[in-house]
Formats: C-alpha cells, sequence, structure tokens
C-alpha cells in the first residue's frame, strides 16, 4: 500500500541466464535475460488497477514517461520510452507492437510477447520461438521448418525498423 503521494516502482537491469540453454550472464536475448519485472503501485487517484497483469511489451525506458504521467508533469518530444499509465489504468492493452532485444556482440530479437524473432545479422543465424506455446524457448520454429510466413513477417519488421525503434538492452 501507499500514502497520497507515494508512487512505487520496482524493476531491475536485466536477468542472468542461470544455466538455461547451459548459458550463464546476458549473452543472448532469449527470456532468461530479457525478461525482467515491472511492479507499480500508487495512490488510487491515480487509477492503476490494484493486482491487475498485464503481457504487454514494455522497455525499461518506459518508465521516466511513465513517473512524468503519473506526476502530471509534461512528458518531453524527445523521449523514445512511453507512458504505460493508459495499460495500468487498463484503458489500453499495449503502448507498442514489439520491442527489440540488443546484446552487445550477441545476437539481437524482436519480440510482441507472443513470438520472439532472433537474428544475428554477423552470421546469419535465425531463430524464432512462439513464447505462448514454448515460453522457455527450447523448440526453434526455423530449425524444423515450421517459421513459414511468421518467419517473413518479422523479417519485414527488422527492415522497416527505424533507428529510433524500440530498444532494450
Amino acid at each position: 500500500m501507499t500514502d497520497g503521494d507515494t508512487v512505487i516502482l520496482f524493476t531491475s537491469d536485466h536477468g542472468e541466464m542461470l544455466g538455461d540453454h547451459h548459458l550463464w550472464r546476458k549473452s543472448v536475448p532469449y527470456e532468461g535475460s530479457a525478461r525482467v519485472p515491472l511492479l507499480v503501485s500508487a495512490p488510487d487517484r491515480v487509477g492503476i488497477r490494484k493486482g491487475a497483469t498485464c503481457d504487454a511489451v514494455v522497455c525499461l525506458e518506459d518508465i521516466m514517461p511513465t513517473l512524468l504521467d503519473i506526476a502530471g508533469a509534461p512528458i518531453p518530444s524527445s523521449v523514445e520510452g512511453k507512458s504505460l499509465l493508459p495499460i495500468l489504468r487498463g484503458d489500453e492493452t499495449a503502448v507498442r507492437n514489439h520491442v527489440r532485444v540488443a546484446c552487445v556482440h550477441h545476437p539481437s530479437a524482436l519480440t510482441d510477447g507472443k513470438e520472439k524473432y532472433v537474428f544475428s545479422p554477423k552470421d546469419g543465424i535465425e531463430q524464432l520461438f512462439d513464447l505462448a506455446n514454448d515460453p522457455n524457448e527450447c523448440a526453434d520454429l526455423c530449425a524444423d521448418g515450421r517459421a513459414g510466413e511468421r518467419l517473413e513477417h518479422w523479417r519485414r519488421v527488422e527492415k522497416e525498423r527505424s533507428p529510433a525503434s524500440e530498444t532494450v538492452a
């Protein structure tokens, strides 16, 4: 519970693989290192739904605009993050279609929270995971030929993204 003026936002930088896929540290854009907690509690007057959960893809860069929005302060137009307040209030289900997960010197990924496209421009390796049915990313749809038009969709998204697209690192 918060008092009349206190907003609590809890998150972390990134996860650690901790043996997932036999890997350690943030070395690849798999869920073990890319997914982080985000918990928000605010006074009732802010309108955040108590105990609600959300599957929308969000970024750490969304924290500052969210806190500014809660405080009623203007969000500078130069800010790339988006306020999550509409999601927290239940007015919207998403603030973006996908996020880019970037790992220095390693493959990157795009995800909409339901699927994840992992790609390495350096060596051309691609993976596609159905996160809804395979949250541990064990069944690469590219490896067994099931990627089909979904792979083409993610290739288009990667090609069309702007330099200022949503990125978490």
